[in-house]
């Protein structure tokens, strides 16, 4: 009798045991470099550091030329050697004067009339202080401001100094104290 060959579809038999796994083998070539990317998004802004040290100072500039003369002043009047004049009640003061008042009560001292450059000098001792006057026609300045009638002490101490600049136009350019004004 003839054996009969059986031929067996693999797919049909049942699953055996699992053998044991084999060896690794070795590490393969390594494959060329891919393309770069795109570029991200910028990112957030970092925060602002902290204030460095400040450096040293520098060297000391130049000196500048000279600059030019000024214009000479006004002539000094002849007051230092002249004495001064106590008041004790109102008067009309005299160009190149110097007065002292004295008094309890306020002693009211006129600017005259004048064209010349010459000084009145003022200055308080007694309580009542002093107040200028302007007589009619004549004009005080004190800076930018135009003296409408009078100019006068607020302490016993307090000084003035008036210079007639021009016709009838004075212009205060000196004062110790507080000073009132209408």
């Amino acid at each position: 009798m003839a054996k009969r060959r059986q031929i067996f579809n693999l797919s049909q038999l049942p699953d055996g045991f699992q053998g044991r796994q084999g060896p690794i083998g070795p590490q393969g070539l390594t494959g060329p470099q891919g393309f770069q990317g795109r570029q991200g998004p910028t990112g957030p802004q970092g925060f602002q550091g902290f204030q460095g040290n400040q450096g040293p100072t520098g060297p000391q500039g130049f000196q500048g030329r000279q600059g030019p003369t000024g214009p000479q002043g006004f002539q000094g009047n002849d007051l230092v050697n002249e004495e001064w004049i106590v008041l004790t009640g109102n008067t009309t003061a005299q160009l190149d004067k110097k007065y002292i008042t004295d008094s309890t009560l306020r002693i009211t001292v006129t600017l005259p009339t004048a064209n010349t450059r010459k000084n009145i000098r003022i200055a308080g001792k007694g309580t009542g202080g002093w107040r200028v006057e302007k007589s009619v026609g004549v004009t005080i300045n004190i800076l930018d401001t135009t003296i409408n009638t009078y100019i006068q002490s607020s302490n016993k101490n307090d000084a003035i100094d008036i210079l007639c600049i021009d016709n009838n136009l004075y212009h205060i350019i000196s004062v110790v104290g507080n000073l009132t004004y209408d």
